[in-house]
């Protein structure tokens, strides 16, 4: 080999086996520094570089010039320096060819066949095949048969039940029935057998059993009592007519024998007759298996006490209880607004908002679930009041003023209803309406927000405590649903304009509206469904479908998937708002119109109230599993609850937040309490 020409030289025989160990190595010697991955730079400034496998240190040897690598290689032989046990390697020239071999890019071993020659291993051998030779026998000859295998199961299977009999079960089986002793006894046995036990001898539809005569009566005694036996002169017209013997023996023939017999048999012939199934189901195995009700406790199911009512006795339209459960607050159909003391029910304090109105003047009351802001909203007659409750202590006083300082000046918010008019178009429209006005009351931070036009019907807080939603039904149906602000004193109408539609409109105005717990989302209830707005994206989300004709009351669940419904017509519908817009389930246990709906903040209940005068407290388990549907059980009922008065009854309940008590109040102008009794 000479120089790079060794790349494509062909070496001899002798060559290819006197070189057959390039790849051995003798990294197994001793000597060799043994540092492993430890990098040379370390042991720069000292006397050695490593050690070896005995753990003596390994010295670097001088490392020689180029110069001198050049000179050395004169004489054909390549010296190299090995860093990494510090000495001079001097390579032999096959050692020197792989190098060079492997730097031109070609294979190492100049021993290897780059263009070997091609062998066709799968038509190298060429067969001659025919029809009836050269045929290999079939693998299913080797096998047994998947088809005489089923066939034989199924003669062994004809065989246990009895349906294949073999020659001797055959001749055994004659020979019994030739037995005229055995003829005889299954002749016997079968002359006292009921008729519908006989087996049956064919294939087909089962023989119809003839129906059978009714038992005799009192009247075809030999002995009847006097009053069967008819008078002289009566029963001659009768197919049988009650005679009495003194004993039995005196009995004589029955002369209608055959012909009754001759009638029985032309009605089996001539009647239809159909085959009656009569199913054993215990009617237990169909009810469902429900909780012991002692098991869902606690729930409400005494009465507590009776707050004392005001002196007319108006009906009580509003009740709303504190965060802390310590204060309850009633509103009547005069506008007056009573506080009281939960577990005293002393009366704190009482304020009438319109002293020129008897009646009709509030409708709803709701108080603000902020724990730092102790104020009620109002639903009047023509505006909602947010009144400060005096109940507030420490920071929550100033917490509670600062929520509304910012109506000390009256404050005019407002839009239209088109967004094409005029400047001047739309301030003369609001300084003739004067829409959403906010006053501040002297002496008290009471602020009144006047509603457009008509009555507000409901309101309600969203839980963060600064945002209400007031309901007018019988406003214009873009101003039906009001949201306002308390800290900005500020008011609108969100839902104008929905896909080209108004939100509510003349046929189907707006009932009630409640915030979601956890979203941006706004549940809107008009008469027959539930729209679901979402605030933030200005859009509709999901329309529920209820097939109730009038909703009166709409609440939330805790956690924001279920929603209850009540209605005038007297259903209750509960939606799971993960299984569609259909109702999950709708009850009907109301006699009356449903006025209010209230799930327990903290417990698995809710309640419902209606013109009946009764309340109905439910058990409702909402499970975290997807998979479960709710369990809802009704629990207890508070029978005429309060008095009826002009065709009303329960008007309004609310919940206790932490505990499982029962606010409600009705037309009577009572306010009563029912609280959670063991053992009841």
């Amino acid at each position: 080999w000479k120089g790079f020409s060794g790349v494509s030289s062909t070496p001899t025989q002798l060559e290819r086996d006197t070189y057959v160990h390039d790849l051995e190595s003798d990294d197994e010697d001793d000597e060799y520094n043994k540092t492993g991955r430890v990098p040379l730079h370390w042991y720069e400034g000292l006397d050695h570089i490593g050690y070896d496998l005995a753990g003596r240190k390994v010295v670097a040897g001088p490392e020689s010039s180029l110069l001198d690598t050049a000179l050395a290689a004169d004489d054909g032989r390549l010296t190299v320096y090995d860093k990494l046990n510090g000495r001079e390697v001097t390579l032999t020239p096959r050692e020197a060819l792989l190098v060079r071999r492997i730097r031109a890019g070609a294979f190492a071993n100049p021993e290897t066949d780059m263009y070997p020659d091609f062998i066709d291993f799968v038509s190298y051998k060429k067969e001659v095949s025919g029809l009836y030779k050269d045929q290999y026998e079939p693998k299913r000859r080797f096998v047994p048969s998947k088809h005489e295998k089923a066939k034989i199961y199924k003669i062994v299977e004809g065989l246990k039940s009895g349906r294949i009999k073999t020659k001797a079960t055959l001749d055994e089986e004659r020979r019994e029935r030739e037995d005229p002793e055995r003829t005889f006894l299954e002749f016997a046995n079968n002359l006292w057998n009921d008729d519908e036990e006989e087996p049956r001898p064919f294939k087909g539809p089962p023989r119809l059993p003839a129906p059978k005569l009714a038992p005799p009566g009192h009247e075809e005694s030999y002995r009847p009592p006097e009053e069967y036996l008819p008078d002289e002169g009566e029963g001659d017209d009768e197919s049988f007519v009650p005679k009495r013997h003194d004993v039995m023996r005196h009995v004589g023939a029955y002369p209608k024998l055959v012909q009754e017999r001759f009638e029985r048999c032309l009605d089996l012939y001539l009647c239809p007759r159909g085959l009656k199934r009569k199913l054993d189901i215990d009617p237990e195995s169909l009810v469902p298996k429900l909780p012991d009700p002692n098991d869902l406790r606690p729930f409400p199911n005494k009465l507590c006490r009776d707050f004392l009512p005001s002196e007319d006795d108006k009906a009580v339209t509003g009740v709303g209880v504190s965060c802390d459960g310590q204060f309850v607050a009633t509103v009547d159909d005069a506008g007056l607004v009573v506080i009281w003391e939960t577990l005293t029910a002393r009366r704190l304090s009482s304020r009438r908002l319109f002293p020129d109105r008897d009646a009709d003047a509030c409708s709803d009351l709701a108080w603000n679930p902020n724990p730092s802001h102790h104020v009620l909203a109002i639903a009047c007659f023509d505006r909602v009041v947010f009144l400060t409750t005096g109940t507030a202590r420490g920071d929550d006083k100033d917490l509670t003023a600062a929520l509304l300082s910012s109506a000390n000046q009256p404050r005019r918010t407002a839009a239209d209803d088109e967004d094409d008019v005029d400047v001047e178009d739309k301030t003369k429209k609001m300084s003739s309406e004067n829409l959403f006005v906010w006053e501040k009351t002297e002496g008290r931070l009471d602020v009144l927000v006047r509603h457009p036009t008509t009555s507000a019907g409901s309101v309600s807080w969203h839980r963060k405590g600064d945002y209400a939603v007031s309901v007018s039904s019988l406003a214009p149906p873009s101003r039906q649903v009001i949201v306002h602000r308390c800290s900005t004193s500020s008011s609108q109408a969100p839902l104008r304009q929905s896909g080209g539609k108004k939100t509510g409109s003349s046929g189907d105005s707006v009932q009630a509206a409640r915030f979601h717990p956890n979203k941006p989302f706004l549940f809107v209830a008009t008469k027959t469904t539930v729209k679901i707005f979402h605030l933030t994206q200005q859009k509709l989300v999901k329309t529920l479908h209820t097939g109730c004709k009038w909703i009166s009351d709409l609440d939330v669940h805790p956690s924001g998937d279920h929603v209850l419904l009540g209605s005038c017509d007297k259903r209750l519908s509960w939606f799971d708002l993960d299984l569609g817009t259909k109702a999950f389930k709708t009850l009907r246990y109301h006699e009356k119109a449903i006025r209010k709906t209230r799930f327990h903040p903290r417990f698995p209940l809710f309640a419902s109230c209606g013109d009946d005068g009764d309340i109905y407290v439910l058990h409702a388990t909402v499970y975290a599993d997807l998979m479960k549907s709710p369990l809802i059980l009704p629990v207890h009922q508070f029978k005429r609850a309060h008095a009826h008065r002009a065709s009303l009854g329960v008007l309004c309940l609310d919940f206790h937040p932490t505990q499982p008590w029962l606010f409600s109040g009705g037309a009577d102008g009572k306010l009563r309490l029912f609280h959670a009794v063991k053992g009841i």
